[in-house]
């Protein structure tokens, strides 16, 4: 209520809490726990996510906007756990979806998929290799992850240059969403 008053927004839905194990990630394919919408379609937390995609299909549809950038105050907020299970409702809707993982300082996007973290985001954007080729295909269908790579010393820097706007650019041709999970931004 709160936020709303102060931004003047509409809430976009509520999802419950929900608790997970740091770390678990003994399910299929080694997706984590957290992938509630995943592992539990038929949850009171699934039902909640697609409340919020519906909400979010409607709401960017007259503008197409299809790039989507999600941070909370503090670490251990939920955005990380949040933005994944958006993500992969939204993919399961039959969209193309790009998940990508700019929080540089305490990725974790790569083990919620189960993905290895060695080429990423900070990589693409120090010019050593190219967007499209740093991609990687999850266990979800239509849903690609982007890790933030390697941990450089100057995540600010990297996040400010022009080279993540043509990344976007580039990344909104080739799917139907791109969701960017951010850093905290009280911690940043």
């Amino acid at each position: 209520d709160e936020v709303r008053r102060l931004t003047d927004t509409t809430v976009m839905g509520i999802v419950p809490h929900f608790a997970v194990k740091p770390g678990d990630s003994s399910r299929q394919g080694g997706l984590s726990d957290a992938l509630c919408y995943y592992h539990n379609p038929g949850s009171q937390e699934a039902e909640a996510f697609r409340s919020v995609r519906t909400t979010l299909f409607f709401s960017t549809a007259p503008h197409n906007d299809r790039v989507i950038q999600v941070s909370s105050p503090e670490p251990g907020d939920g955005k990380s756990t949040s933005i994944a299970n958006l993500a992969v409702a939204v993919a399961q809707s039959g969209k193309r979806v790009l998940l990508i993982d700019a929080d540089m300082r305490r990725p974790t996007l790569h083990q919620m998929f189960a993905l290895p973290q060695d080429v990423g985001l900070a990589d693409v954007l120090r010019r050593e290799i190219e967007w499209i080729n740093a991609v990687r295909a999850t266990s979800v269908d239509g849903l690609s992850l982007l890790t933030a790579g390697g941990t450089p010393a100057n995540p600010a820097e990297l996040l400010s240059t022009s080279d993540l706007s043509t990344l976007l650019q580039a990344a909104r041709s080739e799917f139907d969403y791109v969701f960017i999970d951010t850093p905290p931004l009280l911690a940043v």
